[in-house]
């Protein structure tokens, strides 16, 4: 199966929104939005934007704040079956 990684680039960028939108950035774990970003990414389908959403009680702005990921940020890591 192939999945998406987040790229390093990709998780400045994750970094970057969740540092600036966040009201208490510091207490966001970034393991989580690399995670949930990668999750989106392998599930959504080749022509879908992958959107990271933060919830309005999350943010400083007291509005529901998003980020769209395009793919280029991701590496594709490809898995080959083993024949026998």
């Amino acid at each position: 199966m192939n999945t998406y990684k987040l790229s390093d680039c990709g998780k400045a960028l994750v970094k970057s929104f969740v540092n600036h939108v966040a009201a208490m950035p510091e207490l966001h774990k970034m393991t989580y939005w690399f995670f949930k970003a990668e999750n989106t990414a392998n599930d959504a389908m080749p022509w879908e934007p992958i959107v990271l959403e933060m919830s309005e009680k999350l943010t400083a702005s007291g509005k529901k704040e998003s980020i769209t990921i395009y793919r280029e940020l991701f590496d594709l890591e490809v898995s080959y079956a083993s024949v026998e």
